[in-house]
């Protein structure tokens, strides 16, 4: 039998488009019709970039009272408290202590900053995007008769590639709050990762 192009057999029809590694395939057989798709490893790079960080603030500072002030979280490797930091895409800058896309797209962030601060003070944490003071979202948290309080910030950015991502913490404390490190304070942690 003759196909409906008239050059050869239906069942030897078949077109193989072969990419690196893996193969995307059409083909029409006698023992299978239609679009057949194979994963491999050359498929998996047509994918968006892996893009994801926990980061952690190993050094022990403090925050002035009635400033803004940037958290130099500086550690996206090993552990802090027993819970694992990474760093995929190495989107995250160790040494100006922020978040860089390297790629469009949008990210979520999320960040948790706790202090030493007295009772009745209050603890603001916010993200700052391009170094824009007009920040994106704050947490707010008063501390009552306890110390220590946590405030917790969680958003998503639709950013461009080279757009940073900071953070800052304000507190109206009398006096300078201690902030990261294991000393005075609990865990400091910045993470995200690309959502697409």
């Amino acid at each position: 039998m003759r196909s409906v192009y008239g050059l050869v057999p239906r069942g030897l029809i078949a077109v193989i488009l072969v990419a690196v590694a893996g193969t995307i395939g059409l083909e029409d057989s006698a023992g299978a019709q239609g679009l057949a798709s194979r994963d491999s490893a050359a498929a998996h790079a047509f994918r968006s970039p892996k893009v994801g960080f926990r980061a952690a603030c190993t050094t022990a500072t403090t925050i002035p009272a009635n400033t803004l002030t940037k958290i130099q979280f500086n550690a996206d490797s090993g552990a802090i408290a027993g819970t694992p930091l990474f760093n995929d895409g190495n989107d995250f800058d160790v040494i100006n202590f922020r978040f860089v896309a390297s790629a469009a797209g949008v990210y979520h962030l999320s960040a948790s900053v706790q202090t030493n601060q007295g009772a009745n003070t209050m603890l603001m944490v916010g993200f700052a995007v391009n170094g824009s003071a007009n920040f994106m979202q704050l947490a707010r948290f008063t501390a009552g008769a306890d110390t220590y309080p946590t405030a917790v910030i969680s958003e998503v950015f639709d950013l461009s590639p080279g757009d940073f991502v900071e953070v800052y913490a304000y507190h109206n404390w009398t006096s300078p709050a201690g902030v990261c490190g294991t000393s005075n304070s609990g865990p400091n942690v910045f993470s995200g990762h690309r959502v697409y």
